[in-house]
């Protein structure tokens, strides 16, 4: 398993709502003069639109625009992920900030429990959205979706712990087949901080979606089309058949014994994504803070990325299917049994590339005796490798036939 990281993304959604929150009891009081205080703004707004231009300036110049484009994939997608989800004010400053923070440290706590049942056959669909909370879903033989609800409210007061419970409500609706499950907070000022977690039972058969903010998410057994997107918690897929896409913002993403009739995709920003068993015509896995690797996987294209971790292949390689595989701080490592010939493209700046096969070389650079780029083939050449990492190394070696993926 790869360690796992969690830098930007965590610290950014941290500085956004708990900042505030600890210091809230600290009051400061300066008398200065407004003509002052104009010029020291001004100066000081230059220098930081300065400084803001040179380091943009940097970090397009190093990423390069293969990365920059992924950084602006995975901006779109985390506004996407938190558009709509329930009817939240999201204006920070119509948050009541002083109680927010005394709701965390209040140690009255109430906790519901209900169960609700649609019947939607064998193959209906589960639409579910929720804040915070985790996220379980299992597969059941009956024709019926059972959802239970478990709502852990936490106040300042007995009082207000129930009043969290009074005004944090489940909506659920079914029509056609089809069943909607919400959350919905309240606005404005509360004294008090609500959970919601759901545990699902649904035909296996049934098509899932899940959006959530705060709150982990775990699937088995489920063979419907499955999507699953969190903002800031781990996911945990096993055994979907008609897998679509998983991401999170901040946690890690582990998929094992999955397949899709198309794309197979999942993603994340700080965390690591791992793939062990999985068949799809296309896998395409990608981190900005965090490891990537695919292991046991069936795939005629194959896409993996990371930004600041080592990426991981290790599996075989079908005849004509593409692989690329690019970190910008991290190893690249490629375990490949060597059934089926290949054609290598591998490129790093400041680290080593090494192969354990015996490549027919048609490109070789090197920089102070450190190879840099190696183009070639192996055998007939029939898949195409490239494999990229900026300040790592990239290093094909062959794995052992009596090795167990």
């Amino acid at each position: 398993m790869i360690k796992m990281t969690h830098t930007l993304a965590t610290a950014a959604l941290l500085m956004t709502v708990a900042t505030p929150a600890l210091a809230q009891d600290v009051r400061v009081r300066v008398n200065v003069d407004s003509k002052i205080s104009r010029e020291v703004t001004q100066e000081l707004s230059e220098a930081a639109r300065e400084a803001a231009i040179e380091v943009s300036q940097a970090v397009r110049s190093a990423l390069g625009p293969e990365l920059r484009r992924d950084f602006e994939g995975l901006g779109r997608n985390l506004a996407v992920a938190l558009d709509g989800l329930g009817e939240i004010d999201w204006d920070i400053d119509h948050w009541d900030v002083e109680s927010w923070g005394q709701s965390q440290r209040s140690r009255a706590t109430q906790t519901d429990r209900e169960t609700r049942r649609f019947s939607v056959g064998p193959a209906g669909q589960l639409d579910l959205e929720t804040l915070s909370g985790d996220i379980t879903i299992r597969p059941t033989s009956g024709n019926n979706i059972v959802v239970e609800i478990v709502r852990e409210s936490r106040g300042t007061d007995d009082a207000a712990a129930k009043q969290g419970l009074a005004r944090v409500v489940v909506e659920s609706e079914e029509r056609g087949g089809r069943v909607t499950v919400k959350t919905r907070y309240p606005n404005g000022r509360s004294e008090y901080s609500v959970n919601v977690n759901y545990i699902v039972e649904a035909p296996a058969g049934t098509r899932i979606s899940t959006q959530s903010i705060s709150g982990n998410v775990t699937v088995n057994g489920i063979t419907g089309e499955l999507s699953v997107n969190t903002t800031s918690g781990d996911v945990e897929i096993t055994g979907a058949t008609r897998l679509t896409s998983a991401t999170a913002v901040s946690g890690d993403v582990t998929l094992r014994d999955v397949s899709a009739q198309g794309l197979l995709e999942a993603s994340t920003v700080s965390g690591d994504v791992v793939l062990t068993g999985g068949k799809a015509r296309r896998v395409v896995l990608s981190s900005i803070s965090g490891g990537v690797a695919a292991r046991g996987i069936d795939a005629d294209e194959v896409t993996l990325k990371s930004t600041s971790d080592d990426v991981v292949f290790d599996g075989n390689l079908s005849a004509r299917g593409s692989y690329t595989f690019s970190s910008h701080s991290g190893d690249v490592r490629i375990s490949i049994s060597g059934q089926t010939g290949f054609s290598l493209e591998a490129d790093t700046f400041s680290g080593s590339v090494r192969t354990d096969f015996p490549i027919k070389v048609t490109t070789l650079a090197s920089r102070r005796s450190r190879a840099r780029t190696i183009t070639g083939t192996f055998g007939d050449g029939s898949a195409v490798i490239s494999a990229t990492s900026f300040s790592g190394s990239v290093v094909v070696t062959k794995k052992s036939e009596h090795r167990r993926d």
